[in-house]
């Protein structure tokens, strides 16, 4: 998230009439510490399930610039509310949502470049969302632990 900001702090991408706006808590929280006065950035903390369907279904972009995911609950909401996204390049996302546009989250330079080409053009269409059944993700575990098993 440091990197978005940085990334997005030169320049006008981000706008009073068109913040970063960055839900979650505590992280959002100890972010806002890095922008204290900057009123492009709004760091909402925690918000309710009413007020983040807003936020997805009225985002110009959805950015989730994440190092490190297991499954991304946060793609899944945003897709099913429409959102157009730019997320990390990790296999987490690449696998979850393959239609998604994706930048390298420890390049700076990348995620600024990336968000401006986002935002330069009519906004990309809401990727699928490939989300595997229970049965899937336990044949995926089931098979791992064989797999481990047997090393």
């Amino acid at each position: 998230m440091l990197r978005l900001i940085d990334a997005l702090r030169d320049g006008d991408l981000v706008t009073e009439d068109r913040p970063l706006v960055v839900v979650g808590e505590p992280d959002g929280l100890a972010i806002a510490r890095t922008a204290p006065d900057d009123r492009r950035f709004r760091f909402v903390g925690g918000v309710s399930d009413a007020g983040l369907r807003w936020l997805y279904e009225n985002c110009r972009l959805f950015v989730f610039p994440s190092l490190d995911e297991g499954f991304g609950l946060p793609v899944v909401e945003a897709a099913v509310c429409g959102a157009p996204m730019l997320l990390s390049d990790i296999p987490a996302f690449r696998e979850l949502a393959p239609g998604a546009s994706f930048v390298d989250p420890r390049d700076t330079a990348a995620i600024g470049a990336a968000v401006r080409q986002e935002l330069a053009g009519a906004p990309s269409p809401t990727p699928e969302v490939v989300v595997p059944t229970w049965h899937e993700v336990v044949g995926r575990m089931r098979e791992a632990a064989l797999q481990r098993l047997h090393r």
